[in-house]
């Protein structure tokens, strides 16, 4: 897309200084602008790809932001695009990319809601749907632990020992019938 031009799906072509609706396809009329505007695509589509395996890690235990909250928003791969499918229990799940900033003991506690909603994580907030998980799991560097979901419990904490370095940080909530998601929301917090 430019000031002038935007081609869509490598074939329609809009004016849309004429146009700016984008009711009339005129790529029949202008393959120069066409064949242009997809070079420049593939450029940039051959510069961007180089870096698809690279992660943008999220810093945990930094004296700057203590602790630092993940949501699911962030995950990589498999996130929520938007509130209402939290809302909803979207069950999904992938990890996130972090850089643990000094070695140290870390409280790690999954969440269902965010620490300001003060929510259960088997309750429903308003518009939203109740999950039932029984246990909680946590994978991070070498750590990996479950624990039983008390009750009205608002967070499951876990105590882990951590090593400076880039990781990936991922959880789990799990049902009776095995069936899962990831927590929607994490705050890491260093201790010492």
């Amino acid at each position: 897309m430019t000031e002038h031009w935007r081609l869509v799906n490598g074939k329609e072509l809009y004016d849309i200084k004429a146009d700016p609706g984008q009711k009339k396809d005129v790529a029949d009329k202008r393959a120069d602008v066409v064949a242009k505007l997809r070079r420049q695509y593939e450029q940039w589509w051959a510069d961007v790809s180089e870096r698809f395996d690279e992660y943008c890690e999220t810093i945990v235990g930094s004296d700057k932001e203590n602790p630092t909250r993940l949501t699911s928003h962030d995950w990589h791969v498999h996130g929520p695009w938007n509130q209402e499918q939290i809302r909803l229990g979207l069950k999904n799940n992938s990890f996130w990319a972090v850089e643990v900033a000094r070695d140290g003991d870390y409280e790690i506690s999954l969440r269902r809601w965010p620490q300001e909603a003060n929510t259960p994580i088997r309750a429903a907030v308003a518009g939203g749907t109740a999950i039932k998980p029984a246990k909680a799991r946590l994978k991070i560097a070498g750590f990996d632990k479950t624990k039983d979901i008390p009750e009205n419990a608002v967070a499951v904490t876990f105590s882990a020992r951590l090593k400076a370095g880039k990781t990936r940080l991922q959880t789990w909530f799990i049902d009776d019938d095995g069936k899962s998601r990831g927590a929607y929301y994490v705050y890491v917090k260093r201790l010492n």
